[in-house]
């Protein structure tokens, strides 16, 4: 159990710090301009890199596997974009009940958290 309580505590560290990458090279590339591809190509950047730097962090410390990294690769890949649709489509579903859509993404993402942590530890990184 405590182990678990463990886990789940350095998987929120990871998360935590894969969201701050996500963020801050988001804001660094649309410093250069404020047009539409370059915010698209930074958010394909920003969003890739966090989640290479998020399977790297929970592969060895969060999860300590020596699993098959191409497998884990291919089943983490299959999870962050599944993340990615699920979270535009309840934030875009729930944006009619009259709440600020950032709070319902935080509120869904957080939620998403959970699952995700769930599936990594039982099913990707098989602890």
């Amino acid at each position: 159990m405590q182990k678990d309580i463990f886990s789940f505590f350095k998987a929120t560290i990871s998360s935590l710090v894969s969201a701050g990458i996500d963020l801050l090279l988001f804001y660094a590339i649309c410093q250069s301009s404020k047009e539409w591809f370059i915010i698209l190509l930074a958010t394909v950047i920003s969003r890739c890199t966090s989640a290479s730097v998020n399977f790297l962090i929970n592969k060895y410390w969060t999860f300590k596997s020596d699993g098959k990294t191409k497998k884990e690769v291919i089943f983490f890949f299959i999870l962050f974009v599944s993340k990615m649709i699920l979270s535009a489509f309840f934030v875009w579903m729930l944006k009619f009940i009259k709440i600020n859509q950032l709070i319902i993404k935080c509120f869904v993402d957080t939620i998403l958290f959970f699952v995700s942590y769930f599936i990594q530890k039982k099913f990707i990184f098989n602890r």
